[in-house]
């Protein structure tokens, strides 16, 4: 049985990159799959495992400022190549639950929480970028809300299908 892991990205050390740690520990041989991997900041263990990154891994600034790039996750996202695995196991709290699979792979998502700045501050998290007054402003305005909006039906689907 083919077996691959996805997390969203590797950028800390928090929770929920320790439960992906158990899950490495539990299936060694699957490779991980992730938006972007920062060697810098996220855990060291995380170095010696097969880590495959989406095209995000190739933009400057994704590392250290990926905030900017929430527009581009969820099709990052659908861009993993999962064909060949029997099961993929996601851990996630925000776009990994929604890889593509195969028809017949199963799919088990560990959700560790709702993604909070999609249903709380999220005008203090857009807010919050790390950029000038300007340019934080024109986000806020042009993409921030309505991005935010975009993604909620995203949350609305995964809990339907898993009620």
């Amino acid at each position: 049985m083919r077996i691959a892991l996805v997390h969203d990205y590797l950028a800390q050390d928090g929770g929920a990159e320790a439960v992906l740690r158990a899950f490495q520990e539990i299936w060694p041989a699957a490779p991980t799959y992730v938006l972007f991997h920062n060697k810098e900041t996220a855990h060291q263990s995380f170095k010696d495992r097969e880590i495959r990154t989406s095209f995000l891994q190739k933009i400057p600034l994704v590392k250290t400022r990926y905030q900017w790039f929430l527009p581009l996750m969820p099709h990052a996202t659908e861009s993993h190549d999962l064909a060949g695995y029997d099961v993929v196991l996601s851990s996630t709290s925000a776009f990994s639950k929604g890889v593509i699979t195969q028809p017949g792979s199963l799919h088990i998502s560990y959700c560790h929480t709702p993604t909070r700045y999609l249903w709380n501050n999220s005008a203090d998290y857009v807010g919050d970028l790390k950029y000038n007054w300007l340019i934080v402003h024109s986000f806020r305005r042009l993409f921030g809300n309505p991005l935010i909006r975009r993604l909620h039906p995203i949350w609305y689907h995964f809990l339907a299908v898993s009620l």
